[in-house]
């Protein structure tokens, strides 16, 4: 997934069709040290950008590329090597 738009810097994001979801799902939910327990994946669905519980995590970066703030790799030992 490789969307750079800096006109979005700072602002929610939401992916667009379920393609674009799969492909942040796997970049992000799915290397997350909070998945199974994280609630942001299922409230980013549930509620509309403007909405007071969509989450906030969910942003483009300044850069203008996708991103979860909430993101820790599970992937990443102690050594700050990854490993699978």
């Amino acid at each position: 997934m490789r969307v750079d738009n800096p006109d979005y810097a700072g602002q929610p994001y939401r992916p667009s069709n379920g393609t674009e979801a799969m492909l942040f799902e796997e970049r992000f939910c799915d290397c997350c040290s909070k998945n199974p327990d994280c609630e942001i994946y299922l409230n980013a669905f549930l509620h509309d950008t403007h909405h007071r519980d969509y989450p906030k995590e969910w942003v483009y970066d300044g850069e203008g590329r996708p991103t979860c703030t909430a993101f820790c790799d599970r992937r990443i030992k102690a050594n700050g090597h990854l490993h699978d």
